[in-house]
């Protein structure tokens, strides 16, 4: 921590009365010591008066150096007292300063602003002359863009009229089509009576003659069909079956199911141990 210089002042001047005060202490001590022997009454009572003196002086000088330090402790108080008030208009004088300063920067900001405000505003109207003029450009474009979107409908209406004849050849169109649907249902209904007429047959036929007829699955289980089984491939990768309607047909035997291979095993096995004997 910085010490004052009135601190200072004060410390060095305790600091010089205890050196006065121990320097008289030691005189006592030597004129005590330099009295004659004890059996010399004359020379013991002049070095008791010789003491006394030298305490009185002592005494003297401290009260003075005491009174001289209280001065100075006053006086400090009195340069703090004054160095606080100092302290205080220095603190009100660079507050004053900073607020001077600050209104400078404030003042250059603002003209600073209003430099700028007014270049804004310069570049707003050219913006706006150059937006009316291209008003103005953009007026006489989209007068053009309405003729031409009159000039359009009017094409579209010749268009629309045109395809008004083309709807009515069209619905014309229908009416056959539709005509044709229903002559294509009415036939698909009697296919369809005639199928089940068959069907029925072939079960009849499959009542009759079940050791010639089989079902065939597919692998999946999804499609099956009634047929005979004639021959298996070369290859071993198709049968050859006959269905009850008389067609012939190949499937491969990787299509079938696990019955229909076991039944392929029994047929075919066999044929083939009778043609290696």
């Amino acid at each position: 921590m910085q010490r004052s210089p009135f601190s200072a002042m004060l410390i060095w001047h305790a600091v010089f009365a205890g050196i006065i005060l121990g320097g008289l202490g030691y005189s006592v001590y030597e004129t005590a010591s330099r009295a004659p022997a004890p059996g010399d009454a004359v020379g013991k009572v002049r070095g008791k008066s010789e003491a006394v003196d030298v305490q009185l002086a002592v005494d003297e000088l401290r009260d003075k150096l005491l009174a001289q330090l209280k001065e100075t402790q006053k006086r400090h108080e009195q340069l703090q007292k004054e160095l606080g008030e100092a302290k205080q208009e220095l603190v009100v004088e660079q507050t004053l300063r900073k607020s001077r300063e600050e209104q400078i920067r404030l003042h250059v900001r603002l003209e600073q602003m209003e430099t700028d405000y007014r270049r804004q505003i310069r570049k707003l109207q050219q913006q706006l002359a150059v937006a009316d003029m291209e008003h103005e450009s953009e007026l006489d474009r989209l007068k053009d863009a309405l003729e031409a979107e009159r000039e359009k409908a009017v094409l579209l209406e010749q268009e629309l009229l045109v395809l008004r004849d083309s709807l009515h050849e069209k619905e014309q169109k229908i009416d056959v089509m539709s005509q044709r649907i229903q002559q294509f249902e009415e036939r698909e209904s009697i296919r369809r009576a005639d199928m089940q007429w068959r069907e029925k047959n072939v079960d009849a036929f499959f009542l009759k003659h079940p050791e010639q007829f089989r079902r065939w699955t597919s692998r999946d289980g999804k499609y099956h069909t009634m047929a005979k089984f004639i021959k298996y491939d070369d290859d071993g990768r198709r049968v050859y079956l006959r269905k009850a309607n008389g067609r012939y047909i190949w499937v491969d035997v990787d299509d079938l199911s696990a019955s229909d291979h076991a039944y392929i095993v029994r047929r075919v096995l066999p044929v083939q141990l009778g043609r290696l004997r």
